[in-house]
């Protein structure tokens, strides 16, 4: 009934944000390398002016696991660990770049 002391029990068999998952950002964390292919992998989808990345990274490795069309860009702005990034303001002065001050 009662799990071993210091063993770890997953509830679940994903993490997304949506059902309960915790957003941290490392932004900071990843290598320019890393930034140039995801970048890269973003402008290969013809059309896709504004998506998220979900990229898992296990020190030098990494899979880019899936592009969203629809990505949840308000979790940037309230992340469980990490720095906050005005994402959505991004989003908007780069589809209206007049209006950037």
């Amino acid at each position: 009934m009662f799990q071993k002391k210091d063993r770890q029990s997953y509830l679940r068999n994903n993490s997304n944000v949506s059902t309960g998952g915790d957003a941290v950002d490392v932004t900071d964390d990843i290598s320019p390398e890393l930034k140039t292919t995801i970048r890269k992998a973003m402008l290969a989808i013809p059309g896709l002016r504004v998506c998220g990345v979900d990229v898992l990274i296990q020190g030098d490795e990494y899979h880019i696991l899936e592009i969203n069309a629809h990505a949840m860009l308000t979790m940037h702005h309230f992340p469980w660990e990490g720095e906050k990034r005005e994402v959505v303001a991004k989003v908007i002065d780069g589809m209206f770049p007049g209006t950037v001050e």
